[in-house]
């Protein structure tokens, strides 16, 4: 018994465009790879790549696989995920620029971020 739930990982493992990838230190540094991977006949674009994540090829993003893991006790995690990426405020990162942008004040920012911190802190504790 291998202890895994799915194979599939083990079986793609070879293949330079599925699993998870080599750490690149750059922008640069991905694109030549994609580039290698076309240039060899491996891929026609750089979305053919089916890693576990990646930068979008043609968008300044970054792409991650997800499945559905409930079996693995991890909904209330992908819950989360989900209305994080759905929120209409959008995420931490997004509500500081929003706010920077509308103030011009880092101070507000690093407010923001305090008053998010100690949200769930017992008063007890503080």
């Amino acid at each position: 018994m291998t202890g895994l739930k799915s194979y599939r990982s083990v079986i793609w493992k070879p293949f330079p465009r599925s699993g998870v990838p080599e750490v690149f230190t750059s922008w640069e540094d991905f694109d030549s790879y994609v580039q290698k991977l076309v240039l060899t006949g491996c891929i026609d674009n750089g979305k053919r790549i089916w890693w576990d994540i990646r930068p979008h090829p043609f968008f300044s993003t970054i792409e991650f696989r997800l499945f559905e893991m409930d079996d693995l006790g991890s909904r209330g995690e992908m819950n989360y995920l989900r209305n994080l990426l759905e929120s209409s405020q959008g995420t931490g990162a997004d509500r500081q620029i929003a706010l920077f942008q509308q103030t011009g004040k880092t101070s507000d920012v690093i407010q923001l971020l305090m008053q998010r911190t100690m949200q769930d802190i017992p008063a007890s504790v503080v």
